[in-house]
């Protein structure tokens, strides 16, 4: 007799769960493969336990035709239309596919989560993720200013790991106490936590306490300007 399976934490992990039901209720092993994630991953992801991340998301959309704004908010029918059209939005660097989701198109420059590195380019690529609207309000970004960047390197480490991919909202110049922000620096980038200090000066702080913090006054100004706030971390689990 088949244990009985306890109830997801979540809403989130009990539609996870509905999935592979309604897919014949296959092993969690063969159905974790077919994502490209672990059968333990999976296991957290059906317990509410974890979040799948935004390549996750995407395999269940590109694997079994999920329809992703169901998947994150519960909203809409379980499976997606493959065939909807997408359409470019150049001036907001953005691909629209349906009401409430959001193409967040990925730039092939990379923000230095460590000494900093001479970016490649600032063209857009179009290996977007697409990501419920609703979803980042709740985080309090602004959709339609959201863009990718890849982190790289070891200096934002436990908080982010390099290759992690970073919902940065543009909109967000205004540097506030403690939050990670993507800086300009020089002719570089990095990703950094901004801390204010008591003397007006601000410290551009690394998570990992093996780098030291780099501390600007007003007679560096010139030398740092903010792109945007980090909003969301999305790494491999």
């Amino acid at each position: 007799m088949a244990k009985p399976e306890n109830p997801s934490k979540t809403d989130l992990g009990a539609r996870i769960r509905l999935i592979r039901k309604e897919f014949g209720d296959a092993e969690r092993e063969n159905f974790a493969s077919q994502l490209g994630i672990s059968k333990n991953t999976l296991a957290y992801y059906e317990r509410g336990e974890r979040t799948p991340d935004a390549t996750t998301l995407a395999s269940y959309r590109d694997r079994f035709g999920i329809n992703i704004n169901w998947l994150v908010t519960g909203e809409g029918s379980m499976l997606g239309n493959a065939s909807e059209t997408v359409e470019k939005n150049s001036a907001t660097n953005l691909t629209q596919v349906s009401p409430d989701m959001i193409s967040l198109q990925r730039y092939d420059i990379q923000a230095a989560a460590g000494d900093g590195i001479i970016p490649v380019s600032e063209n857009a690529e179009d290996s977007g993720i697409s990501i419920a609207r609703s979803f980042l309000r709740r985080i309090g970004a602004h959709p339609t200013s959201c863009i990718l960047l890849e982190s790289k390197g070891d200096s934002m480490l436990p908080s982010i790991p390099g290759g992690s991919l970073l919902v940065v909202d543009r909109s967000k110049t205004e540097i506030e106490d403690d939050m990670v922000f993507v800086f300009r620096v020089g002719p570089g980038i990095k990703v950094k936590r901004a801390v204010w200090r008591i003397d007006g000066n601000l410290d551009l702080v690394s998570d990992n306490e093996k780098y030291p913090p780099e501390t600007y006054g007003p007679d560096r100004a010139d030398e740092i300007a903010p792109i945007g706030q980090v909003m969301l971390v999305l790494r491999h689990p």
